[in-house]
């Protein structure tokens, strides 16, 4: 999905669903948070980048989606603090 969508369907589902679904390794991953970035990418939609402070994701459109707030395992998490969760570089999440 294009960056913007992902926005709006992370809006559309908080409160009531705690964020937008998405899946790292199999298992759940809702982002509560997130903002389009003015930055592009080449990597496949889906792909992780991670920086020291940002959590980003590269969008259908090529833009990166800043995730600023998720909840992974029933663990509410920083964008910046998601390095913890050991996944690898360029490492892709799925719908």
């Amino acid at each position: 999905m294009p960056s913007i969508e992902i926005c709006n369907l992370i809006r559309a589902c908080n409160p009531w669903n705690k964020g937008a679904i998405t899946f790292l390794d199999r298992k759940e991953v809702k982002i509560i948070d997130a903002n389009p970035i003015d930055e592009q990418s080449d990597l496949p939609a889906g792909s992780i980048i991670q920086d020291k402070v940002r959590f980003k994701v590269v969008c259908s459109d090529r833009n990166l989606l800043q995730v600023n707030m998720l909840i992974f395992q029933d663990f509410y998490c920083s964008g910046e603090n998601a390095i913890f969760f050991r996944y690898s570089k360029f490492q892709k999440i799925r719908r």
